[in-house]
C-alpha cells in the first residue's frame, strides 16, 4: 500500500499531475524551437520525471507491506502402540462383544431396534452440538441464521422421531427378558420424553443457551442411547446360542486384536476426520517413540507396534510441549490404559489447564483380563550363601477359564532345578514361594518359568521371569560404627540386619556397658587387627569423636579398602562440629572437600537433585522419577569421586562415591537426608541400603593398575534401563564395547562426568537380554566380568483395561471420556482454534537515499543533456 503522510491531502495530487502533464506539453511546444523531436522528447521526459517526483516527495509517501499468517490449529491423536494394543480380548461377554460388533458397523448380525434408538439419539445429539458451534456469535437478527435454526430442528426431530418408533417396536422383545428389563425401557423412555420436550429452548429465546446447557443435553441423551445399548446386548446375549451369524460376530470381535478394532473405526469415521481435517491439521502421535507427523483423514492409523514400557503421562505431555507453528487445540488419547511408567499425572493437568487444550479418552479393551497366563514378577535374595536355602516368590497371574494344575519350574541352563505343581483359580493372582538352594559360588542366572495354557493372547513371552542371584561361599560381613544413637545409623542397622545374606556387627559407643569402644574379635567390639578386619566386607561409619579411632586403626582400615578391595560408608560423619574425624586419614578416603551440606536444614524432597549419572547408580537408581533429574554438582569432590544427589539450589554434594585404589566409599553429607526421603520415597531409601551390599560385592575395576581401567558398578542390568561404566585412561575419547561372545552389539563413548577429568563415563540406554561383558576399544585385554542383562516387560503382564489414569486426565483438562466407538462425537466436540501473525514493514520514500539519489541522477542527466545540446 502507497500512503501519504504529509499535511496537505494527498487529493490534490488529482489535479497537480495533470498539471504536470501540460506543463510537460507545453515545454514540447514552446521550450525548445529547433531542436529535433527525439531531444525534445528526452529532455521534456526528465523534467516532468523530476517534477513528478518532487511532487510526490512533497506529500511524504510511505510504501508500507503488510502480511498476514494465519496457521489453523491441530488435534493431536495419541494412538496406543504398545505391545498390550496387539491382544485381543477373548474373554468379552457375548453381550460386550456383540454390541461392540454393532457399534463398529457389522452389516451381518442385522439391523435391531434398540441399536438404531441408540444410533438416532447419539446422532441427535452430536448434531446439536454441530449447531451450538455453528450458533454461536451468530447474528440472530438476520434470516439465515433462523434458516440453520429450523435445518438443525428438523434433523435432530428427525432422528427423535426414528428413535421414537424403534423404541416402540423393541418393547415387546425386552418384555421377553423380564420385568427388571421391561422397567428400564420404560425409564428409558420416560427420560427420553422429558428430554424430547427440553429441546425447544435450544432454538428460541433471546439468547442461546451456554455451552454448558448443551453439553449437559447431549450426555443426557447418549445415557438413553447408553441404556438401549445395554439392553440390547442383553436380547444379544440370550439369543446368542441359537442364532450362528451373532456367534461368529461375537467370535470375530474377540478374535481381533484391539488395534485392528481401533483401525477400523477409524477407518469408518473417514467424513467425520474429513470434517476436522477441513479446518483443523490432524497429528498422529505414537505412544511408543512419541514419533508426531501431520496426516490426512484416511491416512490416521494406529502405528506398528513396539516394544518397550509405556509412559502414557509422558507422551501426552511431549505432546503439549512440543513446539509448534500451529496450536494445538485438543489432544484425543486411544489408548487401553496400560501406564507402566506410572508418572505423576498433576503436573500434567496443570499444563493442559495452563494451556487450555481439553484432552479427550477414549479407552479400548476389555474391562477383564483376556485369557492369559503369565509369571508377574520374582522376588530373590540378590545374593546367596552357597548351600544355604533361599526363599524365592513367584507372583502368577492366572485369567483362566476354570480351574487348572500347572508346574511351575526355576531353570538354570535349561535344566530344571525346582518344581512345584500350583493349584490357580481363574482370575486371581498367586504368589508362590519355592525353596531354592544354590550350589557353588558364583554368578548365577535363573529363570521361573509356568507352562503356556491353550488360549493364551501371549502364550509365551510372559510365561517366564529372569532373576540372577550373586552366591558366595559365605554372607557378606557389614561392620557398622556411630558413636551416639542417630536416625540415619538406625535406618542403616534395621535394613541390613533384615537382609538374609548379611552378618551385622553394630555398634553405638554410648550406649555400651562403658560407653567406650572395645576391640577384640568377638561382636560389639572393633576388630583389633588387620586380619580381624579383613573378615568383613563393608564398614560403615557414622560421626565419631577425634580419638574413637587410633591413627593406626585409620591406617588399617585404608589399607583394607585401597588394597584388598573393600568398601566404605561415611553417614552423616561432619554433622557435629564440621570437621571430619580422624584427620588426615579420613580425609584421603572422603569423597566430599569444601563445607558440609549440614550448615543448612534439609526437609523437603524437591530439595535434592540426581546428577546425570545417579539414575543408573545402584544405589540411587530407585530415586529416579521421584527426585529432579539432570541436577548439577559442585566442585567440592575429591580426585575420582562422583556426586549422586545434591542440593537443588546450590548444588553441593549430599551423596558422592569415590574409588580409592581398589575400593569404594559412599559418603551422605547430611544428617536429615532421611527427613527428606521418607515421606515420598521411603521404599527407595531403604534399597539404597540393600543396593549397597551388592554394591560392595559385584562393583570393582578392571584392568592393570598402571594402564586404563573399567569400573564395573554390578554384575546386574534391566535391558531397557542400560547401565553405565566407568573409564579411567584410554586416551581423550574412550569407546565401550557391550559383546557377546566375539559380537558387539552395543557401544558407547565416554565422557567426562561433570567436573571430574579423572573419570568418564560411557552410558548404554538400552542392552539386549542375556550375558555381555564391557570392554575398551583397542585396550587389549582390559575387559569386566560379566553381567547379566534381565528383559522385563510389563507392559505384557496385563491387559484389562485401566480406565483411571485416561479418565484422570480427561476430567481435569476440560476434555471427556468416550468409548472409542464414539469418536465422531468426540470430534464435534473439538473447538477449532488458530494463531494470527501480523508483520508490517514502512519503507518511507521521502528520506530513501535510493529515491533521492535517483533525483539527483534524473536532474545531473537533465543539466548535462541541455547543455550538450545547447540549452544552458
Amino acid at each position: 500500500m502507497l500512503r501519504f503522510t504529509a499535511d496537505a491531502s494527498p487529493w490534490w495530487l488529482l489535479l497537480l499531475v495533470p498539471a504536470l502533464a501540460a506543463a510537460g506539453w507545453w515545454l514540447y511546444r514552446v521550450d525548445f524551437p529547433g531542436m529535433t523531436r527525439p531531444r525534445r522528447v528526452i529532455l521534456v521526459t526528465l523534467r516532468v520525471i523530476l517534477l513528478l517526483g518532487l511532487l510526490l516527495l512533497a506529500f511524504r509517501p510511505n510504501l508500507v507491506y503488510e502480511r498476514t499468517l494465519t496457521y489453523p490449529g491441530r488435534v493431536s491423536f495419541v494412538l496406543d502402540n504398545s505391545r498390550s494394543m496387539t491382544v485381543s480380548d477373548n474373554r468379552l461377554s457375548d453381550g460386550s462383544a456383540l454390541r461392540l460388533a454393532r457399534r463398529l458397523s457389522d452389516e451381518r448380525i442385522g439391523r435391531q431396534p434398540l441399536h438404531e434408538m441408540a444410533t438416532a439419539l447419539e446422532g441427535a445429539a452430536t448434531r446439536l452440538a454441530s449447531f451450538e458451534r455453528a450458533a454461536r456469535g451468530a447474528d440472530r437478527s438476520r434470516d439465515a441464521y433462523w434458516d440453520r435454526v429450523a435445518e438443525a430442528r428438523e434433523a435432530i426431530e428427525k432422528r427423535y422421531r426414528e428413535a421414537a418408533k424403534r423404541a416402540a417396536a423393541a418393547t415387546e422383545p425386552v418384555g421377553a427378558l423380564g420385568e427388571e428389563a421391561a422397567q428400564k425401557l420404560k425409564r428409558a423412555k420416560s427420560r427420553f420424553e422429558k428430554a424430547r420436550t427440553g429441546l425447544d429452548r435450544f432454538f428460541g429465546g433471546k439468547e442461546l443457551p451456554s455451552t454448558d446447557a448443551f453439553d449437559r443435553y447431549g450426555d443426557r441423551i447418549a445415557g438413553i442411547a447408553a441404556t438401549a445399548l445395554d439392553l440390547q446386548a442383553q436380547l444379544d446375549a440370550a439369543r446368542v446360542e441359537g442364532d450362528a451369524d451373532l456367534a461368529q460376530a461375537a467370535d470375530r470381535v474377540r478374535g481381533r486384536e484391539r488395534r485392528a478394532l481401533v483401525n477400523e473405526k477409524l477407518a469408518a469415521s473417514g467424513p467425520a476426520l474429513e470434517r476436522l481435517g477441513t479446518e483443523q491439521g490432524i497429528e498422529r502421535v505414537g505412544l511408543m517413540g512419541g514419533a508426531a507427523d501431520l496426516v490426512e483423514a484416511d491416512d490416521l492409523r494406529v502405528p506398528e507396534a513396539e516394544a518397550g514400557p509405556t509412559d502414557l503421562v509422558g507422551a501426552v505431555r511431549r505432546t503439549v510441549e512440543r513446539e509448534s507453528d500451529f496450536p494445538l487445540s485438543a489432544v484425543v488419547v486411544v489408548s487401553d490404559g496400560r501406564d507402566v511408567e506410572a508418572r505423576p499425572s498433576a503436573p500434567l493437568e496443570q499444563l493442559l489447564a495452563k494451556e487450555q487444550v481439553p484432552l479427550w479418552s477414549l479407552p479400548v479393551g476389555g474391562r477383564r483380563e483376556p485369557v492369559d497366563l503369565s509369571v508377574v514378577g520374582v522376588r530373590a535374595p540378590p545374593i546367596a550363601v552357597a548351600n544355604r536355602p533361599v526363599t524365592v516368590r513367584a507372583r502368577l497371574k492366572a485369567a483362566m477359564r476354570k480351574p487348572r494344575s500347572l508346574e511351575l519350574r526355576i531353570r538354570r541352563d535349561g535344566e530344571a532345578v525346582v518344581e512345584r505343581s500350583v493349584e490357580l483359580e481363574p482370575g486371581a493372582e498367586r504368589v508362590v514361594r519355592l525353596e531354592l538352594t544354590p550350589g557353588s559360588p558364583g554368578h548365577k542366572r535363573y529363570t521361573a518359568a509356568v507352562e503356556p495354557i491353550g488360549d493364551e493372547v501371549v502364550p509365551q513371552a510372559n510365561n517366564t521371569a529372569d532373576f540372577v542371584m550373586t552366591v558366595r561361599k559365605k554372607p557378606v560381613r557389614a561392620l557398622v560404627l556411630d558413636w551416639k544413637p542417630r536416625w540415619e545409623t538406625r535406618f542403616a542397622i534395621n535394613t541390613l540386619e533384615r537382609l538374609p545374606y548379611v552378618e551385622t556387627n553394630d555398634m553405638v559407643v554410648l550406649t555400651g556397658q562403658e560407653g567406650e569402644l572395645e576391640r577384640g574379635t568377638a561382636r560389639g567390639s572393633w576388630p583389633k587387627s588387620p586380619e580381624a578386619l579383613a573378615l568383613y566386607d563393608l564398614v560403615v561409619l557414622g560421626e565419631l569423636p577425634d580419638d574413637t579411632l587410633t591413627a593406626q586403626e585409620w591406617s588399617n582400615l585404608r589399607r583394607w579398602l585401597e588394597r584388598k578391595g573393600r568398601t566404605l560408608c561415611f553417614l552423616a560423619p561432619r554433622s557435629g562440629a564440621g570437621g571430619l574425624p580422624g584427620g588426615e586419614a579420613a580425609r584421603a578416603l572422603f569423597p566430599i572437600g569444601g563445607e558440609p551440606a549440614a550448615n543448612a536444614p534439609l526437609k523437603r524432597a524437591d530439595a535434592v537433585g540426581m546428577t546425570a549419572s545417579a539414575a543408573r547408580h545402584p544405589l540411587t537408581a530407585a530415586l529416579a522419577g521421584i527426585l529432579p533429574s539432570e541436577a548439577s554438582a559442585g566442585a567440592a569432590l575429591a580426585p575420582r569421586s562422583t556426586a549422586l544427589l545434591t542440593r537443588a539450589e546450590s548444588g553441593a554434594p549430599l551423596l558422592a562415591v569415590g574409588h580409592p585404589g581398589e575400593g569404594r566409599v559412599a559418603a551422605i553429607d547430611h544428617p536429615q537426608l532421611w527427613r527428606a526421603l521418607n515421606p515420598t520415597a521411603h521404599g527407595a531409601h531403604q534399597r539404597l541400603y540393600v543396593a549397597m551390599v551388592t554394591w560392595a560385592i559385584e562393583s570393582g575395576w578392571a584392568g592393570e593398575k598402571d594402564g586404563p581401567r573399567l569400573w564395573l558398578e554390578q554384575r546386574r542390568a534391566r535391558a531397557n534401563r542400560g547401565a553405565q561404566v566407568w573409564v579411567r585412561g584410554g586416551g581423550d575419547a574412550p569407546v565401550v564395547e557391550a559383546v557377546r561372545g566375539d559380537e558387539v552389539v552395543a557401544a558407547a563413548e565416554a565422557e567426562p562426568a561433570g567436573a571430574e577429568a579423572e573419570l568418564r563415563r560411557a552410558v548404554f540406554a538400552e542392552l539386549p537380554p542375556g550375558e555381555v561383558t564391557f570392554r575398551l576399544r583397542g585396550a587389549g585385554g582390559v575387559a569386566t566380568p560379566r553381567v547379566s542383562v534381565v528383559a522385563r516387560r510389563p507392559e505384557l503382564d496385563y491387559f484389562a483395561r485401566a480406565a483411571q489414569p485416561l479418565t484422570r486426565l480427561a476430567e481435569g483438562s476440560g476434555g471427556g471420556v468416550r468409548p472409542f466407538t464414539q469418536l465422531e462425537r468426540v470430534l464435534e466436540r473439538v473447538e477449532p482454534k488458530e494463531r494470527v501473525e501480523r508483520s508490517r514493514t514502512v519503507w518511507r520514500l521521502w528520506t530513501l537515499p535510493l529515491v533521492l539519489t535517483l533525483l539527483f541522477v534524473v536532474l545531473t542527466a537533465e543539466w548535462c543533456l541541455r547543455k550538450a545540446w545547447g540549452r544552458v
